[in-house]
């Protein structure tokens, strides 16, 4: 992990110390950071996906497309993985058709506001919270 930069190596050793029983997959893009968690028991999630880019922003995604997060410090990004972990938070993937509309984090799914006609997409760490909701 020499190749980081200095704000990609404040993240990944947060990341190993908060996570550290956890498996993950690390590699370097460019001297940016890229983590694959993946959930267990190949839950349709497939694990998120920590990434940093050069102007310092931390995004936060899982296998399935249109899924990235834009997180706003080291704080919310520990404490968001800790809670999707922990099956408290989903992440939604929103469709209106094949066009993407929206990606948010929710707690509880009648907080999710619906758009008329659109596929919502929960996804889950465990896989057991995991629902396609229809507006």
């Amino acid at each position: 992990m020499n190749n980081l930069d200095s704000f990609s190596t404040i993240i990944y050793k947060k990341l190993q110390s908060s996570f550290a029983d956890q498996d993950c997959a690390y590699e370097i893009d460019k001297e940016q950071l890229v983590v694959d968690f993946p959930c267990p028991d190949m839950a349709e999630m497939g694990g998120m996906i920590v990434q940093t880019t050069s102007d310092h922003h931390i995004w936060l995604r899982i296998h399935p497309g249109c899924s990235a997060y834009l997180i706003d410090g080291l704080e919310e990004l520990i404490s968001v993985m800790q809670e999707v972990m922990a099956d408290r938070v989903c992440w939604v993937i929103g469709f209106a058709g094949d066009e993407w509309i929206e990606t948010t984090l929710i707690r509880n799914k009648d907080d999710l506001e619906l758009e008329q006609g659109a596929e919502y997409h929960l996804y889950s760490w465990s896989g057991n919270l995991d629902e396609v909701l229809k507006a």
